[in-house]
C-alpha cells in the first residue's frame, strides 16, 4: 500500500517534468525563430572606402579609366560618390575614388586586386576606410 502510494505520485511528478521540458522546449524554438528575423533586420554599418588609383604613364585616359573602375566597384556592390584627380608629380595625376559599401560584404582586397590587375594602372591603394553615420 505504502509503495503504490509513493509511486502515484511520482508517476504525476514524471508526467509533470515532461510537460514542462515540452515547454521549455518550444520556447526556445520560437526564441531562435525571433533570432533569425531580428538578424535579417539589423543592418551592419556602411562604410565609406578611397581607392587612390596610380595610371602607368601620363598619356592614361583618366576619364575612362574611372569609367571602367567604377563599374568594377559597382560590380562589387559599392556605391562610388566622388572621384578627384589629384596631381602628385611632373604631371602624373592620380584618382581618388570614394565609395560606399555594406560593411558585412567583408573585405576589398578583391576589388583593389581586380583594379589593379586593370591595363594602364600602375598601382592601387586602399588610403582610407571609415563607417557612414548615419
Amino acid at each position: 500500500m505504502i509503495r503504490q502510494l509513493l509511486v502515484f505520485p511520482a508517476q504525476i511528478v514524471q508526467k509533470q517534468l515532461l510537460q514542462d521540458v515540452s515547454i521549455a522546449e518550444k520556447r526556445l524554438a520560437d526564441t531562435n525563430v525571433l533570432n533569425v528575423d531580428l538578424r535579417d533586420l539589423i543592418k551592419m554599418a556602411d562604410v565609406i572606402i578611397t581607392l587612390k588609383v596610380m595610371p602607368e604613364s601620363l598619356e592614361t585616359d583618366l576619364d575612362e579609366l574611372q569609367t571602367q573602375i567604377k563599374q568594377k566597384i559597382e560590380a562589387f556592390e559599392g556605391e562610388v560618390g566622388k572621384v578627384e584627380i589629384q596631381p602628385v608629380a611632373f604631371g602624373l595625376k592620380s584618382l581618388n575614388i570614394f565609395f560606399v559599401r555594406d560593411e558585412s560584404k567583408g573585405s576589398v582586397d578583391n576589388l583593389e586586386a581586380e583594379v589593379e590587375a586593370m591595363e594602364n594602372v600602375a598601382s592601387v591603394e586602399v588610403t582610407d576606410v571609415r563607417r557612414a553615420i548615419g
